[in-house]
């Protein structure tokens, strides 16, 4: 299995238990390690065959510029659940 490592995603967001963090908010760093095969894209050199990380940047600040959330572990659980949905992909580290 490959991996494709995003690192150092900078982000935005307003998630935390407290009054004060929801109301100013804070800069989000996120890492994400993606897990697929990608045997194809490299034999075709097709964009299709692979996972667009432009895209996958963009999904992810969706998740972390949206909805606040109590927990940085409901956060990061979102990220995963909308990368394994939307990519082909066996596993996420977030």
């Amino acid at each position: 299995m490959d991996r494709i490592e995003l690192s150092g995603m900078e982000f935005f967001g307003y998630h935390g238990c407290y009054a004060e963090e929801r109301r100013q908010g804070q800069r989000f760093v996120v890492d994400a390690v993606l897990h697929a095969d990608l045997q194809e894209a490299g034999r075709t050199d097709r964009l299709e065959a692979s996972v667009d990380y432009a895209t996958v940047f963009e999904d992810v600040r969706e998740v972390v510029e949206g909805a606040a959330k109590n927990l940085i572990e409901a956060v990061a659980e979102e990220i995963a659940a909308k990368l394994l949905e939307k990519y082909e992909l066996s596993r996420v580290e977030v």
